[in-house]
């Protein structure tokens, strides 16, 4: 009987969540028939045409980069100030703005001074076997006050207790290490009763919290739950009703923000079957005939900026008048968490998101390089993309302060985090390992505000990018700017860049990582085996993010053109915003030959069950599949982008195709690369010389922290 219950509930879950994706479906279907509309309106203008038809002409008369675009861009910011636009039959001159700005910077002028000690964390121990797993997890948290005391059935001591409960479990002693002071954070800044914290986002979740379930069951309860202490009961349930009814009688027409749902970052998403929803929140609160939900999920949905990245469980009134609205305090006035002392200097990492890709491989190998000599605090800020990977759990790996801030904070926060770390941190560097046009923005401001600041700057190409944002006032809010070619150094040059403030810093290579030593025959059969691939094939491989820098369609095309070639079986590696796209364009050309899979970890396997390794990109700065490619002793087939040249010219491994957007010269390369036969001795001899990881980190401490300092910190 309790089977079949059980049955009958999930089969009611899953007709549920097929009711959800339907709506989600509709939804998304209305909004590119609007789109459509609204493209259709403009493209359907006489002006759009005419600008169409004149726009090949503008950029054959000035081409983009030129002297000539320079030019035009400054007549056009000087009519512009000459002669504001107008608004309304009113000149619309920038006094607002000037304003708002006025004020912001008085505000950030203000002594950042906050006097409240960081609240009390207590986490009530049900299994005394977990004991000692408790106390070790309490002490790699990054939140300083947190105490792990034993919990007695139906012996309520909430007294005793510090602000904010949790409840020890085995799942809780997997959770990150900033776990608890995001937690608290959310918490004290969003003055709710509860924060609830998930792996990913998932149409499992959204259901179970519409339906008022939380997580959690009678055997784990409260999971993955922090909770004011005068809301947990001695049973160790949810009560908020006494929280609803004080927050009723202070405004009794408005929506009450309940709690907090915090999706975090994850390569894994939590799995219906594994995360138990049996925690019933709509109970506890149904005597005041309110109604649970979650429509802030569905704002942050639709709004295009990223102001909505945590998720509200709202208890809606009867009568829901406009309510006022309360600013938030700023997160890094929110109390004063010590420093967690430690010998190292200390370097705040920020990456606008932890992706897979060549910009977080960079940071992770200098970081493993450099961990026992200084500590990393890394921040990423800005809403990550599922389809692009997650480093996160690599990132974690090697520093317990990593704070993904867009899971939960909204994106009006993000300069005030970066506050809150330099306030918490005392960070000697700052080091942007990739730009975020919001940083550039306001880096000026930061620098401004701790003038003793370290800063830090790498792009990763000299015509495209952030490269593109160079001007004097940014160029005088950085310290250092590393690129990895010559390139880049002198684009750096070329914008005003004191020579002595760059630094061509190539990227490196572990060597023991990409040892093709491991894999013999027999390893090298089972790899093909497990991928899909032809034994008796030369395998030709794409490794890399499907996104229109990579030109994935090249390689496709490079694919279809090669149909009659029995011998050669196409791989294709990787996920990305064009992951879609590409499935499509093999699935339309009906190819036989080709073989695609998303990401794949160790990525040494891919170049072990390969033959050669093809980049077609439009642009690179280093790309690092060259390195791993010739290290593994693999020939590559590139494209005349970044230092790529100069690589295969050393290593003899490889060929390079001067012009890009041509796959049958891509083709006739691989021919010809396929006879080359590596001298792999040689080859990584002459890469451990010149990009070894301890060659290359050594170039990045000295820029962390000065030549003075290097080696010695």
């Amino acid at each position: 009987g309790a089977r079949h219950m059980l049955d009958e509930s999930v089969s009611t879950d899953f007709l549920d969540a097929q009711r959800m994706l339907a709506d989600e479906i509709d939804r998304q279907q209305k909004e590119i028939a609007s789109l459509r509309r609204e493209i259709a309106a403009v493209t359907g203008t006489l002006s759009y045409r005419l600008m169409a038809r004149l726009w090949p002409l503008r950029r054959r008369l000035i081409p983009p980069q030129s002297e000539r675009e320079k030019m035009l861009h400054r007549l056009l910011q000087y009519v512009a100030d000459a002669h504001p636009v107008r608004r309304d039959g009113r000149a619309y001159v920038q006094s607002h703005d000037s304003a708002i700005a006025s004020v912001t910077a008085q505000l950030r002028a203000e002594p950042d001074i906050v006097t409240s000690a960081p609240p009390r964390v207590t986490v009530l121990n049900p299994d005394p076997a977990l004991d000692d797993a408790l106390r070790a997890w309490s002490l790699r948290q990054t939140w300083p006050a947190v105490e792990v005391i034993p919990w007695r059935v139906r012996v309520h001591e909430s007294e005793s207790w510090g602000r904010y409960v949790c409840v020890g479990s085995a799942d809780l002693i997997t959770r990150p290490a900033t776990w608890l002071e995001i937690s608290v954070l959310v918490l004290e800044r969003e003055r709710c009763a509860f924060v609830v914290n998930l792996c990913g986002r998932s149409i499992w979740h959204a259901l179970q919290l519409r339906r008022g379930r939380l997580p959690g069951s009678p055997e784990q309860p409260l999971l993955r739950t922090v909770v004011r202490r005068e809301c947990i009961t001695a049973e160790l349930g949810l009560r908020v009703r006494e929280y609803v009814r004080d927050c009723e009688r202070a405004a009794p027409h408005e929506s009450i923000v309940v709690g907090r749902v915090i999706h975090w970052t994850s390569g894994v998403t939590d799995q219906f079957r594994e995360l138990p929803f049996r925690t019933s929140i709509a109970d506890d609160v149904s005597a005041g005939a309110p109604r649970l939900d979650d429509s802030a999920q569905t704002a942050a949905r639709q709004s295009a900026s990223q102001e909505s990245p945590v998720d509200s469980l709202i208890i809606t009134a009867d009568e829901p008048q406009p309510a006022e609205v309360h600013a938030a305090p700023a997160v890094h006035r929110l109390f004063a968490v010590p420093a967690t002392p430690d010998s190292r200097p200390t370097v705040l990492v920020f990456q606008p998101f932890l992706a897979v890709g060549g910009a977080e491989r960079v940071t992770l190998d200098v970081m493993h390089a450099l961990a026992d000599r200084i500590r990393f605090v890394v921040v990423a800020t800005d809403a990550h993309e599922a389809h692009l990977g997650t480093t996160v759990e690599r990132f974690r790996a090697l520093t317990p302060h990593v704070y993904t801030a867009h899971d939960f904070l909204p994106g009006s926060e993000r300069r005030n985090f970066i506050e809150y770390l330099i306030m918490r941190y005392h960070p000697r560097t700052f080091y942007i390992a990739n730009g975020s046009a919001w940083l550039l923005d306001e880096l000026a401001a930061v620098r401004k505000a701790h003038p003793e600041l370290r800063i830090v700057n790498q792009v990763y190409d000299h015509r495209i990018g952030w490269i593109e944002r160079y001007d004097a006032e940014l160029i005088s809010a950085i310290d250092v700017h590393i690129g990895a070619n010559t390139h880049i150094a002198a684009a750096y040059e070329r914008r005003g860049v004191p020579p002595t403030a760059i630094l061509r810093i190539p990227h490196g290579i572990d060597l023991d990582e990409y040892d093709p030593s491991g894999y013999d025959a027999a390893a090298v059969r089972r790899l093909r085996g497990e991928f899909g691939l032809p034994d008796d094939s030369k395998i030709i491989t794409f490794i890399g993010r499907m996104h229109p820098q990579k030109r994935p369609v090249d390689f496709i095309e490079m694919a279809r053109q090669s149909q009659q070639q029995s011998q050669w079986s196409f791989f294709m590696v990787g996920d990305g915003p064009w992951a879609e796209v590409v499935d499509e364009q093999i699935r339309r050309l009906r190819l036989r030959n080709i073989v695609r899979r998303s990401f794949h970890e160790p990525s040494r396997d891919v170049y072990a069950a390969s033959d050669l390794i093809v980049l077609a990109s439009q642009y690179e700065g280093m790309p690092l599949v060259v390195l791993e490619a010739q290290a593994m002793g693999k020939p590559v087939v590139a494209t005349d982008v970044g230092n790529v040249r100069e690589i295969l010219t050393s290593t003899q491994g490889g060929r390079v195709v001067a012009k890009i957007g041509h796959p049958e010269l891509l083709r006739h390369a691989v021919g010809e690369c396929l006879r080359i036969r590596i001298d792999l001795e040689r080859t990584r001899a002459m890469l451990g010389d010149r990009f070894g990881m301890s060659v290359v980190a050594g170039q990045y401490e000295r820029a962390f922290i000065g030549d003075a300092q290097a080696g010695d910190a």
